[in-house]
């Protein structure tokens, strides 16, 4: 029997591919696989490209399609020994800021990982950044500079953004991390020892103190004597019974800081039984769900109400146009994040130091999160995990913590009844 002719090598011109006259070969599952090339134009070498299917016919339709695909896509300009950063500008990160499903905070996380990402491997080609060893050594890179989360966020947007994107386009012939665990502590930078932990609890005593002291403090006892500021007195005043609201806020709704700043008024309401409600629309949740939570304390409440008449016939606009919080110079606007959470942890050192409760000294704004879901622990669940925005998992396993488990019900009670009542 004559041997098969053998499938020809001529030269492909710009355009042509060799799915034609590749032999397909049958695998032991009895799979058939065809591995052909196509010369897209403007590139010095073919690209190399396998298909499969369960027959020759199916793999060469499905290889035709793919090959139309690569040229459609090259047709636009974009090419394998492109430089990554074009793509990320041109593509990538147009994309994520239009993307209407992402909440605001989310965004502004993706977009500062995908620089992160971008500043480690933009100035290499788009086939020279996505191989397993360069984006390892990336990722490691973001890891050793930033810590292991903003490294997991690196390959987030990496996985979830980039990668998808550059298929789409058919830049790359596969996902190069797919199923690969890479360690993301290497290298990376020891947890700072006064780093917030997260998941602590405040006792039943000490979550009653923290209430009692910042319903009774006067703002303008903790305001800096000294005038070598450029911030007035009164400014200054306004910083710290802007940070005092806040965490009354936080503390009786478990609020996360970014809802906390940009509630308005017109997202509460009082029902009948004098109970104020803060609802959290969708936009503003970092889970895309909204929720409504009550304000726990009802002294809280009325702190926070007679705090919205006061700026509201200082500033002489109306309450329905206030944030719940607002930024301090400017309550129709939301307080700078960043300003924000500085002055909450000066609070927070300053709580610690009062009321002798040392858990305050590296804990922040989650504490109260995690000491309510212990205070509202004989609720079901799902209720649990509706008020603070989590999935009962979640909020299992983050919101947790043993020491005060045998208190629980009492402090359901005795914390939100009593002295906070009125």
């Amino acid at each position: 029997m004559p041997p098969a002719p053998r499938a020809s090598t001529a030269r492909l011109g710009p355009g042509e591919d060799s799915i034609d006259r590749a032999r397909p070969t049958t695998l032991s599952d009895g799979t058939i696989r065809l591995i052909w090339r196509i010369q897209v134009p403007g590139e010095a070498k073919p690209r190399r490209q396998t298909t499969k299917g369960p027959s020759a016919g199916v793999v060469r339709r499905r290889a035709r399609a793919k090959a139309e695909s690569i040229l459609a896509s090259t047709a636009a300009g974009w090419t394998p020994s492109d430089a990554l950063f074009s793509y990320i500008d041109q593509v990538v990160r147009p994309a994520l800021e239009a993307d209407p499903r992402l909440a605001p905070s989310t965004r502004s996380l993706y977009m500062r990982a995908l620089g992160r990402i971008d500043d480690r491997l933009g100035r290499q080609t788009i086939a020279s950044a996505m191989t397993y060893r360069a984006l390892e050594g990336a990722l490691q890179a973001v890891a050793a500079a930033h810590g292991a989360e903003a490294a997991r966020q690196a390959r987030t947007v990496l996985s979830s953004r980039l990668i998808p994107s550059l298929l789409r386009d058919d830049l790359i012939s596969h996902h190069p991390l797919a199923g690969i665990r890479i360690d993301l502590s290497t290298g990376a930078r020891p947890r700072r020892p006064d780093a917030p932990v997260g998941g602590v609890a405040l006792s039943r005593d000490q979550y009653a103190r923290c209430l009692s002291y910042l319903l009774d403090l006067d703002p303008t006892t903790l305001a800096p004597t000294t005038t070598r500021s450029r911030w007035t007195v009164a400014e200054q005043v306004a910083v710290r019974e802007a940070t005092i609201a806040t965490t009354l806020l936080q503390a009786t709704t478990g609020l996360r800081i970014s809802e906390a700043r940009q509630l308005a008024w017109s997202d509460a309401r009082l029902d009948p039984t004098g109970t104020l409600w803060v609802t959290v629309p969708a936009e503003l949740s970092k889970t895309r769900r909204g929720r409504t939570v009550p304000i726990l304390a009802p002294r809280v409440a009325g702190a926070l109400l007679a705090r919205r008449d006061r700026l509201s016939a200082q500033h002489r606009v109306p309450a329905g146009r206030l944030l719940l919080i607002g930024s301090p110079t400017d309550p129709t606007r939301p307080w700078d994040g960043r300003n924000a959470r500085q002055r909450l942890a000066e609070l927070y050192v300053h709580l610690a130091e009062r009321l002798d409760i040392p858990e305050l000294e590296r804990e922040r704004t989650h504490v109260w999160r995690a000491t309510l879901n212990g205070i509202l622990s004989d609720a079901p669940a799902a209720v649990r995990a509706a008020a603070f925005g989590h999935s009962e998992q979640v909020n299992q396993r983050s919101y947790t913590d043993g020491r005060d488990l045998s208190q629980l019900a009492d402090i359901a009670r005795d914390v939100l009844g009593g002295g906070l009542e009125k």
